[in-house]
C-alpha cells in the first residue's frame, strides 16, 4: 500500500506498530466500523499478511449501518473478515446497565474472539485502543487486560489525531468517521437495557440521519421520551420525539 509522506515522528509510530504486530504468530483484530480498529486491521495485514483475520461482533446493540461499513473496510484492506454473534444484551449484569456496563460487553466479545483465535491457531487478539482512550472512563479496558488483548496503537504512542492522519494517508474511508458507540450507551445508567429500547433508538437514529444528512447522531432514550442530538456543519440541533 502506498503511503504519502508523513512526518518522521508519525512514520516511526507506524513502523513501531508494524514491528509489534509482526512478533505475533497470527492475530485476530476486533474490528468495529471505527477508525481506530480499522487502522489496526490495515497495519496488521501489512505486518502478518494472511495470518490475520478481522472479526466484527453483531448484536442488538450494534448501531444501524455499522456492519456494512466494517465489511467495506475489510474488503478495502484485503483482510479476511468474519462476523460473530454475541449475546451481551441477555446478560443480567449487562441489562442492569451499571456504570461499568462496557466491561460485560467487552468480556463477552473477547471470550468470543479468543475462541476464534484458538480455532485459527492465532496467538494474539488486537484492539484499536489509543492513548487518548486512557483519559476517559472505559471499563472495557479492564476486560481487555484480563483477556490479554494487545493494543498496538497505544503501545506505539498513537493519539486519536495520529490515528486519523495515518488512516487518511492509507486511504481508509473511515479516517474522518465520527465515533459511534453501541446503542446501549444511549440509555442512562440504571435504566434497564432491553432489545425493544435498542430497536427504538436504532430506528430513530436512522430516521434522523435520513432527514438531516448529519453523520454524528445520538438518540438518548429517556423512558417515554427519546431525545436526539446531532451535529451538522458545526451546528448542534436537538430533536425530541415521542
Amino acid at each position: 500500500m502506498f503511503l504519502s509522506p508523513a512526518t518522521s515522528n508519525l512514520q516511526m509510530k507506524i513502523e513501531e506498530v508494524v514491528r509489534i504486530i509482526s512478533q505475533f504468530n497470527g492475530a485476530i483484530i476486533a474490528l468495529s466500523a471505527g477508525v481506530d480498529s480499522s487502522l489496526v486491521a490495515a497495519l496488521a495485514r501489512q505486518a502478518l499478511g494472511n495470518r490475520v483475520v478481522a472479526v466484527t461482533a453483531v448484536s442488538e446493540s450494534l448501531a444501524p449501518g455499522e456492519m456494512e461499513i466494517a465489511k467495506k473496510t475489510a474488503t478495502h484492506i484485503g483482510i479476511e473478515h468474519i462476523v460473530v454473534t454475541t449475546d451481551e444484551v441477555h446478560d443480567a449484569s449487562y441489562k442492569a446497565n451499571p456504570s461499568n456496563r462496557c466491561y460485560y460487553c467487552k468480556d463477552t466479545l473477547y471470550r468470543e474472539l479468543r475462541r476464534e483465535a484458538d480455532k485459527a491457531g492465532f496467538e494474539a487478539i488486537l484492539d484499536g485502543t489509543q492513548i487518548d482512550d486512557f483519559g476517559e472512563v472505559r471499563p472495557g479496558l479492564l476486560a481487555a487486560r484480563e483477556a490479554g488483548v494487545r493494543s498496538p496503537l497505544a503501545e506505539a504512542g498513537f493519539s486519536k489525531k495520529d490515528v486519523r492522519e495515518t488512516a487518511r494517508l492509507f486511504g481508509l474511508d473511515v479516517w474522518d468517521k465520527p465515533a459511534m458507540p453501541c446503542l446501549s450507551s444511549r440509555i442512562p445508567h440504571g435504566e434497564e437495557i432491553t432489545v425493544h429500547k435498542l430497536s427504538q433508538v436504532g430506528e430513530a437514529e436512522s430516521m434522523v440521519r435520513r432527514l438531516s444528512g448529519a453523520r454524528d447522531i445520538r438518540v438518548r432514550h429517556h423512558e417515554q421520551l427519546p431525545q436526539s442530538k446531532y451535529r451538522k456543519k458545526s451546528s448542534r440541533y436537538f430533536v425530541k420525539t415521542v
